[in-house]
């Protein structure tokens, strides 16, 4: 491995929002421990890999403006001292609203901290309260403006559509809102229902009504339509981003390459192999301190089905799709063979130019359906 992607999960929050599956913890208690556990888990790996250098380094949660600023500075320090950071790496923090004073985003600045992606969500105060935010549309709109200030030129912001009193229209005003403040990045997220999130449990006692799927599709191809409009390039299903400036880190996870996840909970994958952490704070701060073991739960090998489903998954989510070549390469199969069924299943939702396979703008809105066709054909 030698140059790869760094991922660090920061799971702390202030509150957990109903949609959120990831794992997460409101015990600041915890916070001490984990950075110090945190620096113990950076030197094991540069040790593991002493030539490794960091392409990219992503901090992700969780809340990771949630962390107190000097504790994210003794990690940047360690990262800094155990690894070969590239010139120009990109440096990012998920960050919200309400954590971003101006003196916290000129902090984050002056540790290294290069792009920053803002969880916006909504320019609605019904939305976030909703969501259950735990800010505001005043701070929402304060903490673009305060990170411009503090010299990041580099800034994504966060929206999810589809919520259940969502209109067309109040979806185009919030888009509408974003572009006004010309961040250079925009992820849009159709709101999901996952499995141990309150949401879920919200919609089987029937206390909220899930928005009508026709018009998700609406509000889907309107973002398309406005931020296209907008000079932005659609490169995957939900990110959107002016020339120069898509997400390197996330791109490379599309790409399949390298990247080394570091946190509870936090995913790997390397060689054809993918191994993820604990996902517990406490087991992962206690592994990390009696001892020099990775504080790894499951490792496993891919098999060739495994890796074609990998691929197929990763690369539909692009706007340039799949390569033929490739997945016949890894599969040993022959694309038109093999993939028929799904391949006329979906047809109005597929094209094909170039020795390539992509979605159409519809398509892409039924991505998981049309992914599970072609998994199902492998």
């Amino acid at each position: 491995m030698s140059e790869f992607n760094l991922y660090i999960h920061i799971p702390f929050c202030e509150r957990v929002c109903i949609y959120c599956d990831f794992y997460v913890t409101t015990a600041r208690k915890y916070m001490d421990g984990f950075t110090q556990a945190m620096t113990k888990e950076i030197t094991l790996y540069a040790q593991r890999y002493p030539d490794a250098k960091l392409r990219t380094v992503y901090f992700g949660g969780g809340t990771p403006s949630y962390l107190p600023a000097e504790n994210l500075t003794t990690i940047m320090n360690q990262l800094r001292s155990s690894f070969n950071i590239v010139q120009n790496a990109e440096i990012t923090l998920e960050a919200n609203p309400n954590n971003l004073s101006y003196e916290k985003l000129k902090s984050l600045r002056d540790i290294g901290i290069n792009r920053l992606s803002i969880g916006v969500q909504s320019f609605k105060e019904e939305d976030l309260k909703f969501l259950t935010r735990n800010h505001n549309l005043k701070q929402a709109r304060e903490s673009i403006t305060y990170a411009r200030a503090a010299g990041f030129d580099n800034i994504s912001i966060d929206l999810i559509f589809g919520l259940p009193e969502q209109t067309l229209s109040t979806w185009e005003q919030n888009i509408t809102e974003a572009l006004a403040f010309s961040p250079e990045h925009i992820s849009v997220y159709n709101l999901t229902v996952e499995e141990r999130t309150h949401l879920s449990k919200m919609v089987q006692q029937k206390k909220v009504d899930l928005q009508d799927e026709q018009i998700e599709l609406e509000m889907f191809l309107k973002t398309i339509q406005l931020l296209m409009q907008a000079g932005y390039e659609h490169y995957e299903i939900s990110n959107y981003g002016k020339s120069g400036f898509h997400s390197r880190h996330n791109s490379s996870y599309w790409q399949g390459s390298s990247y080394l996840g570091l946190g509870p909970s936090a995913h790997s994958f390397h060689d054809q192999r993918r191994w993820w952490n604990v996902r517990d704070i406490k087991k992962y701060i206690e592994i990390l301190e009696t001892g020099n073991t990775l504080p790894v739960d499951v490792m496993e090998a891919l098999n060739v089905q495994q890796q074609c489903t990998e691929y197929i998954f990763l690369n539909l989510r692009k706007k340039e799709g799949l390569d033929i070549g490739e997945i016949e390469k890894i599969g040993g199969l022959i694309f038109f063979d093999t993939f028929k069924n799904p391949l006329e299943k979906c047809k109005e939702f597929i094209i094909g130019e170039n020795g390539r396979v992509r979605l159409s703008d519809k398509g892409f809105f039924l991505y998981n359906k049309i992914c599970e066709e072609f998994v199902s054909a492998l």
